[in-house]
């Protein structure tokens, strides 16, 4: 079970959704009661933006084990991307808040961080951002700093976020988020994609992280 997981957990991360899904439907072919395998396979169902799918393999119950809390953060991801903002900021809000450990907090930090930056509310982010330490998160953190100072205006200091990212081959869209991003605040060209387009591709470089 553990390699099978561990296959489909590769394939994830190189962007293989459709290969990633298969190894983990026949892991839970012969282990359907998973915890492991359902949590990843809900994340690959979100990046195939398969949201009922994704949400019936999560436990609506309250988050005990480590793998229950990634759940329960995938939950929120869902809610975020459905436009469920409320929901979505109650779970993130409460995984700052009680997850027991420290590091797993960040992630939901980072998530929260892009509720405010889909509601507009930039001033928040670098505030919601300020304790965020995980070295997994440090580029996807990068990205949301560098959108909400450049969406404030703070060129300079969006300029400095710039020269902090660096390209991360297994974060897929990494580079296509930070080619918008320098599009829209730097070069100052205006955007190429919509901004439904770049809030996606944000909340997908968290899931990969």
């Amino acid at each position: 079970m553990v390699a099978r997981t561990g296959r489909a957990e590769v394939l994830k991360s190189q962007n293989c959704l459709e290969e990633s899904l298969l190894a983990y439907e026949e892991t839970l072919a012969e282990f359907p009661t998973d915890v492991v395998a359902r949590t990843g396979k809900a994340g690959v169902l979100v990046g195939l933006e398969r949201w009922d799918e994704a949400l019936s393999l999560l436990s609506e119950a309250p988050p005990v084990t480590r793998d229950d809390w990634i759940g329960f953060h995938v939950r929120g991801m869902i809610y975020l991307r459905t436009s469920r903002l409320r929901e979505a900021i109650q779970i993130f809000e409460r995984g700052v808040e009680t997850c027991p450990r420290p590091a797993d907090r960040d992630y939901f930090r980072a998530a929260l961080a892009l509720v405010r930056i889909q509601e507009k509310a930039y001033e928040k982010v670098e505030e919601t951002l300020e304790n965020v330490i995980g070295p997994s998160l440090e580029a996807p953190v990068n990205v949301l700093r560098f959108h909400a100072l450049g969406a404030l205006g703070r060129t300079r200091r969006a300029a400095e976020a710039w020269e902090r990212l660096r390209p991360v081959e297994n974060l897929p869209g990494y580079r296509e988020v930070g080619a918008e991003l320098r599009s829209r605040y730097l070069d100052k060209t205006g955007a190429r994609q919509p901004d439904d387009w770049l809030i996606h591709a944000e909340m997908k470089l968290l899931l990969a992280a």
